[in-house]
């Protein structure tokens, strides 16, 4: 599962050998800390993303819905966003797009 939120990008998987915990990773250092203040990050620089984390699936579920709850803004483009914001949203779209047609 892929997430953005105003701090970040996170890829979500489950964990090879514990199905109770799911893997969080990240490309850029210090977004993992954004979402899991207390979280141990793993620094993996040749793996696909540089940093990771294990959490119980609990606990991630948990801080994706503050982060959900806490939303105050009607259009992340307009009132906060940046040209990164805007990029990743057209690009999210135009993949979307693209595997609907297959």
């Amino acid at each position: 599962m892929w997430i953005y939120t105003r701090d970040g990008f996170y890829s979500i998987v489950e964990d090879r050998l514990n199905p109770d915990v799911l893997l969080v990773r990240s490309w850029v250092r210090g977004v993992l800390e954004s979402l899991f203040p207390d979280c141990v990050v793993e620094e993996t620089p040749r793996d696909d993303y540089a940093y990771r984390t294990r959490l119980p699936r609990a606990e991630v579920a948990l801080a994706i819905g503050k982060s959900i709850l806490s939303i105050n803004y009607e259009n992340d483009q307009i009132k906060g966003g940046n040209l990164t914001t805007f990029s990743v949203g057209r690009l999210v779209l135009r993949c979307s797009m693209i595997w609907r047609s297959r």
